[in-house]
This record gives structure tokens, C-alpha cells and sequence, in this order.
């Protein structure tokens, strides 16, 4: 009888493939002796946007406690410039590493660091700088490549030194190393998109008090009665940026 019967196809689809088709992307490295959230603050004042934290992305399936946070700070709405600010580095604690230690050389007796990309110590990803502290991701349009600009602004901060390492995020393929960096990487831009927009959306929910469609009894004819409402588009709205909000 099954052979009457049509097989199931299954269907995958890579979004990787889909990288870079609908946004550009920048990614810088900074080096600060402040803490993430004093590094925001300090961004803050050099962009002359906030940066607001908007919570955590896990990394590592097999670590699931390991959330690294991200402040977000949104520069132009209406062309969608945003820059999203999280640490390169977690703190490995020196009972973790006792596993690793040598006994007839001593065993660990403080806690380490592990990095995403550092090119010395414990790291995730090699790469040829020394030590940075925090990575910030650049989204904007397509066509609107605002890295320099985002670069020199980076410059003026004496307390922070930046680098550009966009260069990460284009693929090599004569080695496969530098690919999983890039693959890590890409992933690590799209699940922030999902983080941020998401934020973005509760955040004009709450200043709409939840209220994001029109009743059907207040139109002549039913209309956008099937249809999901995107509140986006409310962000270039200057009725947004009232200061009593």
C-alpha cells in the first residue's frame, strides 16, 4: 500500500547561506580596564547613545550558564545603525582547572581567563591580538558601510584601544580553521539580531502599554484582521523620543 503513497522531502535550510544579504556587519576588538558596564558608559558618551542592557546570549550549548550579556545602543533608527557591546572573555575558577593542573608543578591557585579570540592562553579561536577585553558588533543597512566612521570614533576614547576585525567574517578557503571562526561568528551575529530586534519591539510594546492593534469595531470595513503588525516601523516615529517617556 505505501507505494501509492508519495515519500515526505525534508526540507533544511542553512541561514548561514543567508549571511550578509540583508545587512552589513562590522565587528570590532577593545581593550579596556574598566568593567563592561563602565566600557558601555564610556561608548555611550563617545557615540551620544546609550547603551542599555537588553540581556544575555549563551554561546556553547554545552554550557548553558555561561551567558555573556550585550548592551545595545541603536545610533540612527531610520537607516537601522545599531552597535552591540559583550565581553571576549569569561572567568575560568581555579577548582575548574585542578582537573588540567599538574601535580608536581603546583596546582591552579587563581582563577584564569578564557577568551573567543585571543592569540596566547586559553581561547576559544586563535587570532593575531593580544588580550581584548570586549567585542562590538556593528549592524546597518546593506548599502551603508559606516565601519571607518564607527573606527574613528573608537580613536578618540583614550581609555579604550579598538581594533577593526571585520576581516573575521569573510571566509578563507585554504583554511578551514579560520572558517569555523567565521561560521562561529556569523552565528553569533544572527542570534544577537534575534536578542535585539526582540527587545526593540518589547520596548515600544510597553510604551504603546501593550496596545498594538486598532479594535475592528472602530473601522467602516474589517480590515488587518488576519494580518501580524510589525512595530519596527514605529521606530523612525519622533512621537518615540518624547523625553517624558
Amino acid at each position: 500500500m505505501n507505494k501509492y503513497f508519495a515519500k515526505p522531502k525534508h526540507y533544511t535550510m542553512d541561514m548561514l547561506s543567508c549571511f550578509g544579504q540583508s545587512k552589513h556587519h562590522g565587528l570590532f576588538l577593545l581593550r579596556s580596564d574598566k568593567v563592561l558596564i563602565q566600557t558601555a558608559l564610556a561608548l555611550g558618551g563617545v557615540f551620544q547613545h546609550p547603551f542599555s542592557f537588553i540581556g544575555g546570549v549563551c554561546l556553547f550549548e554545552n554550557e548553558p550558564e555561561s551567558a555573556y550579556p550585550l548592551y545595545l545602543a541603536t545610533m540612527l533608527m531610520g537607516l537601522d545603525v545599531s552597535l552591540v557591546l559583550m565581553p571576549n572573555k569569561t572567568t575560568v575558577p581555579a577548582q575548574d582547572l585542578y582537573d588540567e593542573a599538574n601535580p608536581l608543578l603546583g596546582l591552579a591557585l587563581f582563577d584564569e581567563y578564557y577568551y573567543l579570540f585571543n592569540k596566547q592562553g586559553r581561547k576559544r579561536f586563535s587570532c593575531e591580538h593580544v588580550d581584548y577585553d570586549y567585542l562590538l558588533l556593528l549592524y546597518s543597512d546593506k548599502n551603508l558601510d559606516v565601519n571607518q566612521e564607527v573606527f574613528q570614533m573608537l580613536g578618540s576614547v583614550k581609555q579604550i584601544k579598538a581594533v577593526d576585525a571585520s576581516s573575521f567574517l569573510t571566509k578563507d578557503e585554504g583554511n578551514k580553521s579560520a572558517n569555523k571562526r567565521v561560521e562561529f561568528l556569523q552565528r553569533l551575529f544572527l542570534e544577537v539580531d534575534v536578542i535585539r530586534t526582540s527587545w526593540q519591539e518589547e520596548q515600544i510594546r510597553k510604551k504603546l502599554c501593550n496596545v498594538t492593534s486598532i479594535p475592528n469595531e472602530n473601522y467602516a470595513r474589517r480590515r488587518f484582521q488576519e494580518s501580524k503588525i510589525s512595530l519596527l516601523p514605529l521606530l523612525d516615529s519622533p512621537l518615540m523620543l518624547r523625553e517624558d517617556y
